[in-house]
C-alpha cells in the first residue's frame, strides 16, 4: 500500500507541474502581447509631430508704397508682362484706404416702439374656418334668446349664444368674418352730393389683331366701325380718374411705365386711345400706324352708390349700432348701400375713416375696407368660434358644423417714439429742401439695393416713393447717441406687430416686441479701394523697384520700401501652434497613460510567473523525494522476491 500511495502522489505532482508549466506559458504569451502593445504605443509616440512655434520673421515682407498727394497707396501684387514695351512692363494691383459714403442697415433689439393701436380683425376663408362634428345638441331658451349646446366628436361642449352687439370685440370679429372686403382704390368721393361711388372694372377683348389701316384719320382722331377714337394725354391724366384705372387694368406695367415717362416729360413708348360706342368705352393703342395691328378692349364700369347715413335719425342710428356695437363712432361719417329691396332691405355700411385710412396708406394699392351689414345674425361659443344663426338652426346630430374664426391684426398709426428717441416723419418739403436728408436717404436706398443690401429694406423704402420716383412719405427719423437714423413705416409696423402675435410675451406693444427694428444711416466708412492697372516699374539695378508710373497717370511716383509684419497672420499661426501643442500634449499624455496601464498589467503577470516558478521548483523537489521513495520500494521488493 505504501508503494501504491507513493505512485499516486507522484502522478498527482506530475499533473500539477504540467498545469503550472501551461499557466506559465499562457502568462508569457500575455506578456508578449503586452510587449507588442507597448511597442505599438512607442511607435505612435515616434510618429507624433512635435509642433514648432512660428517665427515672427516668417510673417514679415518687403512692401512698396507711394503717395499720390491725397492717399497713401500700397502695391499689393504685380506680375511681369511677357511682351517688352517702353510704356509699361508690369500689371500692378494697388490699394488705398478711403472714406466712402455708405448706407448701412442695423437691427435694434427691444426697440419699444410707441404708437396708436387700433384693434382690427381679419378673416381668410381658406385658413379661418374649421369643422365641428356634431355628436349631440341641446337647445334651450335664455331670456328670450335661443341657445345651442353642441357636443362635438371629442365630447367637448360648445355653448353657442347670439353675439352681443355691445361687445366691441365680438362685433369687430363678426364684421371681419361677415363683411365684404373692397379695394379702397375703387372708391371715389362725390363731395357735391356727399356720397361714395364704388366702381368695379371688367374688360372684354372686343377685337384682336385689327389692321391699323382700317382706322380712318380724323384730325388727331381715328374712326373705326362708327366709333371715334381720341388720343389720351397721359401727361395730364389724373391718376385717380377712372380712365387711368381702366388703362392700368388693361395694360398693366406697360401703361404704368408710359405714364411715368409722360409725367416726367419724356417720350412714351405707346399712344393710347379711347372711344365711346354709346354703351361701353373702347380702348386701343398705337392706331396711329406705329404698329401694323392693335387690339380693341371693351371696358364695363359698374358703380355702386354709398349714400350718407343720417345719424340724427334714431332709426338709422339704431341700425348702425346694431352692426358696429361699441365700435360705433358718433363723430365718424357712415355710408350705406341697400343690396336688398325696398320691402326687404339689406343695409351694407362702411365708414369714411376706413376708406381714407386705406387711401392714405403708403402702399394703399393692396388696402381694403370692410363693408358690414345687419342682415346676418351670428352666434358664438365664447372661444373664438362664430357661426351664422341660419347654419346653426339647420344643424343635426351627425352633421358637420362649419365655424369661423377671426385673426387679430391691429392697425398702428401715429408712431411717436423708439425707446426714448422721438420719431419724426420726414415731410415731403424736408426731403425736397434739406439736401442732407435726401442725400442720406438716397445713399441708404442705393446700398440697400446693392449686393450687400437687403431686399426687404429696399422694398420698404420703395413704398415711400410713387411711380415717378417722387417721395410721398413714410420715412421716419430719430436720434440715438447724437446720430440721426432713419426707418420706414413698414419696418416700424413689422416690429411693433410682433408684440401682438399669439406667441408674444406681453401685450402692451412695448415689452413684447419680438422682431428687431431695422434702422438705417449713411456715413463715411474707411474702405479698401483696390485698382489693377498696367504700369512701368523701374529698378535700381539690384532687384528693387524705385519708381512706378501707371498707364492712366502721367506722374512718376517714388516707391518707398518698408518691412511690414502681418500681425494678424502671426496671431493666427500662434493660435494654431497652441492648438497643435495641446493636441500633441494630449496624445503624449494618452500614450503615457496607456503605457502605465500595460506596465501595471505586466508587473502583475511577472509576479504571478515568479510564483509559478517557485511552485514548480517545490513540485520538482517533492517529485524527486517521492521518486526516491518509489525507487526504494522497488529495490526492497526485488530483494524480497529475488531471495
Amino acid at each position: 500500500m505504501g508503494m501504491a500511495a507513493s505512485q499516486a502522489r507522484y502522478l498527482a505532482l506530475t499533473a500539477r507541474k504540467t498545469n503550472v508549466e501551461y499557466e506559465g506559458q499562457q502568462i508569457n504569451q500575455s506578456r508578449l502581447m503586452l510587449a507588442n502593445q507597448t511597442a505599438d504605443l512607442f511607435n505612435q509616440m515616434l510618429g507624433l509631430k512635435v509642433p514648432t512655434a512660428p517665427s515672427y520673421s516668417d510673417f514679415s515682407k518687403l512692401q512698396y508704397s507711394y503717395s499720390d498727394g491725397i492717399n497713401e497707396a500700397v502695391i499689393e501684387n504685380f506680375y511681369q508682362i511677357g511682351t517688352d514695351r517702353d510704356d509699361y512692363n508690369y500689371v500692378v494691383t494697388s490699394y488705398h484706404m478711403e472714406k466712402i459714403y455708405t448706407g448701412s442697415r442695423k437691427l435694434l433689439n427691444d426697440p419699444q416702439i410707441q404708437a396708436t393701436k387700433t384693434d382690427k380683425y381679419s378673416y381668410d376663408p381658406n385658413h379661418n374656418q374649421k369643422e365641428i362634428g356634431v355628436k349631440a345638441i341641446v337647445t334651450t331658451l335664455d331670456k328670450g334668446n335661443e341657445i345651442y349646446i353642441i357636443t362635438d366628436g371629442n365630447s367637448i361642449k360648445h355653448t353657442f349664444s347670439p353675439v352681443d352687439s355691445s361687445s366691441s370685440v365680438d362685433r369687430s370679429k363678426v364684421n371681419a368674418i361677415s363683411g365684404k372686403q373692397l379695394a379702397v382704390d375703387n372708391f371715389t368721393y362725390d363731395k357735391e352730393n356727399d356720397k361714395y361711388l364704388y366702381t368695379t372694372i371688367s374688360s372684354t377683348l372686343k377685337e384682336k389683331d385689327v389692321d391699323t389701316n382700317s382706322f380712318t384719320p380724323n384730325n388727331t382722331n381715328y374712326d373705326y366701325n362708327g366709333v371715334t377714337y381720341m388720343p389720351i394725354d397721359l401727361s395730364t391724366l389724373d391718376v385717380e380718374s377712372q380712365v387711368y384705372k381702366n388703362l392700368l387694368y388693361i395694360y398693366g406695367d406697360e401703361f404704368e411705365s408710359d405714364i411715368v415717362k409722360a409725367k416726367n416729360g419724356d417720350a412714351v413708348d405707346n399712344t393710347y386711345y379711347s372711344g365711346d360706342d354709346g354703351q361701353k368705352i373702347n380702348f386701343a393703342k398705337n392706331i396711329n400706324k406705329t404698329n401694323s395691328k392693335t387690339d380693341i378692349y371693351q371696358i364695363t364700369n359698374t358703380s355702386t352708390e354709398y349714400t350718407r347715413v343720417d345719424t340724427t335719425d334714431e332709426a338709422q342710428e339704431a341700425e348702425l349700432i346694431k352692426v358696429y356695437g361699441q365700435d360705433y363712432d358718433k363723430g365718424d361719417k357712415y355710408y350705406v348701400f341697400n343690396s336688398g329691396t325696398v320691402d326687404d332691405p339689406v343695409y351694407n355700411y362702411i365708414s369714411s375713416t376706413e376708406i381714407i385710412n386705406g387711401k392714405s396708406s403708403i402702399d394703399h394699392e393692396n388696402q381694403t375696407a370692410t363693408v358690414s351689414n345687419a342682415a346676418q345674425t351670428y352666434y358664438t361659443d365664447g372661444n373664438g368660434n362664430y357661426v351664422l344663426a341660419s347654419d346653426l338652426a339647420m344643424v343635426t346630430v351627425g352633421s358637420i358644423l362649419k365655424v369661423q374664426q377671426a385673426t387679430y391684426t391691429p392697425v398702428f398709426t401715429n408712431y411717436s417714439y423708439v425707446g426714448n428717441s422721438k420719431l419724426t416723419m420726414v415731410s415731403v418739403d424736408d426731403y425736397k429742401n434739406d439736401k442732407t436728408i435726401s442725400t442720406e436717404i438716397q445713399q441708404i436706398i442705393k446700398d440697400m439695393q446693392g449686393e450687400n443690401g437687403n431686399v426687404i429694406s429696399a422694398e420698404n423704402f420703395a413704398k415711400c416713393f410713387d411711380a415717378a420716383g417722387e417721395y410721398i412719405g413714410g420715412i421716419y427719423s430719430f436720434e440715438m447717441a447724437g446720430v440721426t437714423y432713419y426707418t420706414t413705416e413698414s419696418d416700424l409696423e413689422s416690429s411693433i406687430a410682433s408684440a401682438y402675435n399669439p406667441d408674444a410675451i406681453a401685450d402692451n406693444g412695448i415689452d413684447g416686441q419680438q422682431s428687431k427694428l431695422a434702422y438705417y444711416n449713411a456715413t463715411y466708412i474707411n474702405t479698401k479701394v483696390e485698382e489693377t492697372q498696367k504700369a512701368l516699374l523701374e529698378t535700381d539695378g539690384q532687384g528693387r523697384f524705385t519708381t512706378v508710373k501707371f498707364e492712366d497717370d502721367s506722374v512718376v511716383y517714388t516707391l518707398n520700401v518698408e518691412t511690414v509684419n502681418d500681425d494678424a497672420a502671426y496671431e493666427d499661426a500662434m493660435n494654431k501652434y497652441y492648438y497643435d501643442q495641446n493636441v500633441y500634449d494630449k496624445a503624449v499624455s494618452d500614450i503615457n497613460a496607456k503605457t502605465k496601464i500595460i506596465q501595471a498589467q505586466d508587473r502583475t503577470l511577472e509576479l504571478r510567473l515568479e510564483q509559478l516558478n517557485t511552485e514548480q521548483s517545490a513540485l520538482q523537489n517533492e517529485m524527486e523525494a517521492v521518486k526516491k521513495v518509489v525507487d526504494k520500494h522497488i529495490e526492497q521488493g526485488f530483494k524480497t522476491f529475488g531471495g
